[in-house]
């Protein structure tokens, strides 16, 4: 049986998986270095790496819950680990 804290758990996996994976879309196509904005620079400097470890953690707790099989799997963690192993697959790809 799922409680409501493991469905409040994945959904704040989900939405914190679509909301780096914009930013990362967006500096991966080359907005955010567009902008000539010493604010925006900084900030996007300060928030990459944590958002990069945010995706691998993500990824990992996706791993060890498919892993462990003690809850059913349902598409929001599913959705969140695609693009998480996505994303992680293109910071090694990406020069």
């Amino acid at each position: 049986m799922i409680t409501t804290a493991q469905m409040t758990a994945d959904k704040k996996v989900f939405i914190a998986a679509i909301l780096s994976s914009v930013y990362f879309s967006l500096m991966f196509s080359g907005v955010l270095a567009g902008i000539n904005s010493v604010v925006v620079g900084a900030v996007a400097e300060l928030v990459t790496i944590p958002l990069m470890l945010l995706q691998v953690f993500i990824l990992g707790f996706v791993g060890y819950h498919l892993f462990k099989k003690e809850k059913p799997m349902n598409y929001r963690f599913a959705l969140s680990g695609l693009i998480s192993a996505g994303l992680v697959a293109c910071f090694f790809l990406v020069k």
